[in-house]
């Protein structure tokens, strides 16, 4: 079945309204212009909702695993640390093909 918008957003609200009650964390994460997206977003969670929220973004940590790790495992690798079964991932892609945003979502 196709998504429309609506039901995109529907399924959305559910899961964040699910993550909150379940008292949960949500993770934004992205790359390049989904970075500053992702990052605001997490803001706004936490500051106008007051929905714990975080974006994974230190710079020594992800330059850090990039360069021991790979550029591929700087989201996955803190998720599979951090994440547990009441918490949400909000992946951020332009493309939907990018390996680290992948990864990540397979460490959810």
């Amino acid at each position: 079945r196709v998504f429309l918008e609506d039901d995109a957003l529907q399924s959305f609200y559910r899961m964040m309204a699910e993550t909150v009650a379940k008292q949960g964390v949500i993770y934004v994460i992205g790359n390049g212009g989904s970075a500053g997206i992702a990052s605001h977003f997490s803001n706004d969670l936490m500051k106008a909702l007051q929905i714990p929220s975080q974006t994974l973004y230190d710079s020594n940590l992800m330059t850090c695993l990039a360069n021991d790790i790979g550029y591929e495992n700087v989201f996955s690798y803190p998720l599979e640390r951090l994440i547990k079964s009441n918490d949400l991932l909000v992946a951020i892609s332009s493309s939907g093909q990018s390996p680290n945003i992948l990864k990540a979502v397979d460490a959810a």
